[in-house]
């Protein structure tokens, strides 16, 4: 499966780009995978990120499998 067919699948599956800078974020903006993601998916730093793909979990998933960490657990 392409990467443009892995993002069209972003209804079911969340997609989170963090740090992009240089090489990286030149390659992802000329494969036009950046204008794919959702803008408050795209953050600079892995904490915020987390913190928000936490908050977006426990929001939208509803059975925690007994092998997951708790959203509570990352704060």
């Amino acid at each position: 499966m392409s990467i443009t067919n892995k993002i069209h699948l972003r209804n079911i599956k969340q997609v989170f780009l963090v740090g992009l800078q240089g090489q990286t974020e030149r390659r992802l903006r000329k494969l036009g995978v950046i204008e794919k993601v959702a803008s408050t998916n795209i953050i600079s730093d892995r904490t915020a990120a987390l913190r928000q793909a936490v908050s977006y979990v426990g929001e939208h998933v509803v059975d925690f499998g007994h092998d997951t960490i708790s959203p509570q657990a990352i704060g």
